[in-house]
């Protein structure tokens, strides 16, 4: 099992546990700071000897993993794990429960940090979902649900309602049963890969939303409503999903970049083909999605 360092502000140190628990249930063991050392050893050692500790226990880790905003602390541990060449992750504390993977970009930063941005994103590419997703029949869909909650972690349950807007861009609103969101995604719909801009908001938020948009010309064109169960599965999210009057999909993702989007394409090829499910063709995919497009009413 990989060894994982997760940096993180002082100001989150009363989500040490969770933080820790995110780590193992990602199947890697955590060398936290805040739980080895507590808080500074409640200063009875010069603060210095605790970041030697730290320092040391980053060289002997496997990668970083940071975790919400970006101190001046964290900022020297992420610059000291790019001189060791360790892999660094990226993640957005939303709640106790929640813990969401986030590309540098998306960083936030304490005081005014803001200026270092630069040298965390660097040259790297945008991060992108990229998946794989097949029509399956309703039998197999329990046969696929059955192998997960045996063999796979259960992330989540969410039923959500989704709003598809009458634009050029790709733009929508969901509300699940936690919260609400608001989100753009870039490219073409059934791209394999493709980059994604979000931003959470409340759960009671979502008609307010909906009637801003409303409000600037921008109506609900499609609405969706799916009932999802996400799994992690060997470091693969994976969602089943049922929509009403559109049918049953497994879907495969793995967040990459440009640069490695077509081995990961291949990588969920290959795990497609471990569950002996067909990759359903793009082109029934926009058969589906055009009928349901002009169904939808119906439908639901």
């Amino acid at each position: 099992m990989k060894i994982i360092y997760p940096a993180y502000s002082k100001h989150n140190f009363y989500f040490r546990e969770h933080i820790s628990r995110f780590v193992l249930e990602q199947d890697y063991i955590p060398l936290n700071p805040f739980m080895i050392f507590q808080y500074f050893m409640l200063d009875t050692i010069d603060r210095d000897k605790i970041r030697e500790g730290n320092n040391n226990l980053i060289k002997k880790a496997d990668e970083l993993w940071v975790f919400g905003q970006i101190s001046d602390g964290v900022l020297k541990e992420i610059k000291l794990a790019k001189q060791e060449n360790k892999p660094v992750r990226y993640f957005e504390i939303v709640n106790s429960r929640e813990i969401k993977e986030i590309s540098p970009e998306e960083c936030k930063y304490e005081d005014n940090l803001n200026m270092f941005k630069k040298e965390i994103t660097g040259s790297q590419s945008k991060k992108i979902e990229v998946e794989l997703r097949s029509f399956i029949a309703e039998e197999r869909y329990k046969k696929l649900m059955e192998f997960f909650k045996e063999n796979a972690k259960l992330v989540k349950e969410d039923f959500q309602e989704t709003h598809y807007f009458d634009c050029d861009s790709d733009l929508r609103i969901q509300k699940g049963n936690e919260s609400s969101k608001i989100w753009m995604k870039k490219g073409k719909i059934h791209d394999d890969a493709r980059e994604e801009i979000e931003i959470k908001i409340p759960k009671e938020d979502f008609e307010k939303a909906r009637e801003i948009f409303k409000n600037i010309g921008l109506n609900t064109e499609i609405i969706w409503l799916r009932d999802r169960k996400q799994f992690d599965w060997e470091g693969i999210k994976i969602c089943l999903d049922y929509t009403k009057g559109y049918g049953y999909i497994i879907e495969l993702e793995k967040i990459g970049t440009e640069n490695n989007k077509q081995e990961i394409i291949e990588e969920l090829k290959q795990k497609l083909n471990e569950l002996n499910v067909p990759i359903t063709p793009r082109e029934e995919f926009e058969r589906a999605y055009n009928f349901y497009k002009q169904n939808w009413r119906s439908l639901i």
